[in-house]
This record gives C-alpha cells, sequence and structure tokens, in this order.
C-alpha cells in the first residue's frame, strides 16, 4: 500500500520441541552419572520414610490411638521441627564434612526406627507422639538438605535433569511404599525402613567421602 513501509515477514520458529529434546537427553546422560547413582538410594528412601509416616504412621499410631482430631497438631510439630532444622543445616553444612551428618543422621533415624519397633502406643502419653513425629522431622530434614546440597554443589550449571531424577527416585520410594501400605505390617515396613535406610547411608556417605577426597586432590594440585 501507497505510503506504508514494507513489512518483512519472519518465519517463527518454536523452540519448546527443541528445548525439551533436549533436555530429555540430558536426563538421559545424567542417569549415567555415578554420582547419581549413589546418591538413588537416599531419594528412593526419602519418598519412603514420608509415605510411611503420612500414611502408616498417622493411621496405625496417631488415628488408632488419640483420634484423627489430633493428626494434624502431630504433623505440625514435624513440620515445625523440620523447618528449624533445615534452616539449621543449611548453615552448618556450610563449615563441616557432610559425610558427618549423614553418620549423626543414620544414628538418629536409626533409633526412632528401634523406638516405634518396640513401642506400643497408649492413649495416656499423648506427648510422646509429637516428639517421635518432631523428632523423624529432624531426620528427614537431614536428608532433604544433604540431597539438595549435593545437587547445588555438583549440578550448579545444569541444575535441572539432577533434580529430576531424584525426584523421580523420590517418588518411586512414595510409590512402592503406598503400594504395599494395606498388605504388609507394621513390623515388615520397620524391618524395610532400615534396610533401606542402611542402603541409602552407606552409599550417599561413599560418595561424600569420594568428593571429599577429589575435592582435596583438587586443592593439592593448585599449590
Amino acid at each position: 500500500m501507497i505510503w506504508l513501509d514494507s513489512i518483512r515477514l519472519a518465519d517463527y520458529q518454536d523452540d519448546s520441541g527443541i528445548e525439551a529434546l533436549a533436555t530429555l537427553k540430558a536426563i538421559r546422560e545424567h542417569f549415567r552419572d555415578s554420582r547419581l547413582q549413589m546418591a538413588a538410594p537416599l531419594a528412593v528412601f526419602i519418598g519412603i520414610e514420608q509415605a510411611f509416616m503420612y500414611a502408616d504412621f498417622s493411621k496405625s499410631y496417631v488415628m488408632c490411638t488419640l483420634g484423627i482430631h489430633r493428626l494434624n497438631y502431630v504433623f505440625l510439630a514435624m513440620g515445625l521441627l523440620q523447618s528449624v532444622a533445615a534452616c539449621t543445616l543449611s548453615m552448618l553444612l556450610r563449615t563441616i564434612r557432610r559425610y558427618y551428618v549423614v553418620a549423626v543422621g543414620f544414628i538418629f533415624h536409626g533409633c526412632l526406627l528401634m523406638v516405634l519397633f518396640l513401642w506400643k502406643p497408649i492413649d495416656d502419653d499423648p506427648a510422646l507422639f509429637y516428639v517421635i513425629s518432631a523428632s523423624w522431622g529432624v531426620c528427614n530434614a537431614i536428608w532433604e538438605m544433604l540431597m539438595f546440597s549435593l545437587l547445588t554443589n555438583q549440578y550448579s550449571d545444569n541444575w535441572e535433569s539432577a533434580f529430576a531424577i531424584t525426584t523421580f527416585f523420590r517418588f518411586l520410594g512414595s510409590s512402592i511404599s503406598f503400594l504395599f501400605h494395606g498388605f504388609v505390617c507394621n513390623s515388615l515396613k520397620l524391618y524395610t525402613l532400615g534396610m533401606f535406610l542402611l542402603v541409602a547411608v552407606v552409599s550417599f556417605g561413599w560418595l561424600e567421602v569420594k568428593l571429599e577426597n577429589n575435592k582435596k586432590i583438587k586443592n593439592i594440585s593448585r599449590l
């Protein structure tokens, strides 16, 4: 048209499909990463232990003894202590070696599993329910912060794929726990939790030792 500048039309190419393929390729490559393979048992354990609290502890311990009207307060105690522990650990992990925290978490969580295995809940001592729930929140904060610290330190440039893989294993653990919720007794579930905890701690602890040794070697080589 007269008096109007010609408008140059450009083809628009949608890059979302290319980005999705690149992301899937990166996730597939990260599955072969030995660091994520050694961290996978801990991610599975996190999913299993969280599902145990939400499904089994809430039903078999809290609701059957105290009633459903106390359930929200029990999990409130767990959430509050988990928040406090997470904030504290986020500062401590900058100054102390992570495998020390792994050892403390293993001892603390192992003792909690023994308490649940031997404990016969009664409504005469409701405070113990809150103590166990809050202590479990501290343990959960330990594992969550250890995993988060590993991912942010080792995969700062391409964290999306690493987070996707660990989230996959975490949901896999939750699915396993929810699948056997109505078919397996609590004692067997606690035994299974203990075995998964042992495997997760050995694998993740060995990973932390290897990373610490690699860090020392790099520091020496720079001198």
